[in-house]
């Protein structure tokens, strides 16, 4: 069975790959997954022998856990902090005075994401488009994730049961429902076609001025 030691190894090997991915995307890629599933599969043994050695919710079963998240990191699978391109255009003359579109773009892949700032710093999603042979790979995850970093107090229309599972997982739910499940989306998308999704921050703004 691997020992800890074996594990922070292909985590150093990992974070090096990391490096090559800005290089070579597509061949990295693969490789980057499957260290990402040693990794994954090596501390879940370790985390069972833990829980029959110290109990279920003992400590060392904890410090396995914490190590088990770290090891779904980013790192070793996707850059850890993409740069995109960032392009602004007013947008006064259709929503308003200080109204601002702001792209994201991925140079890589060429996806992008839309956003619609207004002066009060709130921000709506226009658009969120990954090229289909790039798809899967979490970059409209990793556009959506940036979005929101710079502008938290965020919602929009989601129309695809595919993104609506991307942006539950950065937090965003229906408007006044902070506890719907990803079930609970979906029912409401098939009852209409779409639904709005807003952030954490965009959440408690609806319900302050409820």
């Amino acid at each position: 069975m691997p020992t800890l030691a074996d594990i922070y190894s292909a985590i150093d090997s990992a974070k090096r790959k990391g490096s090559d991915f800005v290089r070579n995307p597509g061949a990295s890629l693969q490789q980057m997954v499957g260290l990402a599933n040693d990794r994954a599969g090596a501390l879940n043994e370790l985390t069972s022998q833990a829980a029959m050695e110290g109990g279920k919710y003992g400590p060392k079963s904890q410090q396995l856990a914490n190590q088990m998240a770290e090891a779904y990191n980013p790192i070793g699978m996707t850059v850890k902090t993409p740069v995109f391109e960032i392009t602004k255009m007013d947008a006064s003359q259709i929503f308003g005075k200080g109204a601002e579109r702001v792209k994201y773009t991925d140079p890589h892949s060429k996806g992008t994401i839309e956003v619609l700032v207004r002066p009060d710093g709130t921000a709506s999603v226009l658009g969120l488009e990954v090229p289909e042979k790039f798809r899967g790979l979490g970059i409209g995850q990793s556009l959506q994730a940036k979005a929101m970093q710079d502008f938290t107090e965020m919602q929009g229309q989601v129309s695809s049961k595919a993104a609506a599972t991307t942006a539950y997982k950065l937090g965003r739910r229906p408007p006044f429902q902070p506890h719907a499940t990803l079930n609970d989306v979906f029912k409401l998308m098939d009852e209409n076609s779409s639904v709005n999704l807003v952030s954490p921050k965009m959440q408690t703004l609806f319900q302050q001025e409820q």
